[in-house]
């Protein structure tokens, strides 16, 4: 595995799609606090919906890297979904509203 997780993720100022390594230790910390599980056993929509992958930076740069070897670089589309426990935590940080809201 050459990298764990690929989000979306983009320049702010520019709009266009940008390297999204420095989520993967984050996603593993939420992994272990438990605020978030990650499934690569299931998935969301079409693999239209995983258009975005393609073109992301981390992957073409990953593509250059490898070009001469033999394989190829591929990806396993996955779900990240927020636990019960990562709602409540995020609540309580105001990070969403409260319940009732």
């Amino acid at each position: 595995m050459l990298v764990k997780h690929i989000l979306p993720a983009e320049n702010y100022e520019t709009g266009e799609a940008a390297d999204s390594s420095f989520l993967v230790p984050m996603v593993d910390n939420w992994m272990r606090l438990g605020l978030v599980e990650v499934s690569y056993g299931q998935v969301v929509g079409t693999d239209k919906d995983y258009i975005w992958v393609e073109s992301s930076p981390t992957i073409l740069a990953l593509k250059e890297k490898y070009k001469d070897d033999e394989g190829e670089v591929g990806v396993t589309h996955g779900l990240l979904s927020v636990t019960s426990f990562g709602e409540n935590f995020a609540r309580s940080v105001g990070i969403l509203p409260p319940d009732g809201d």
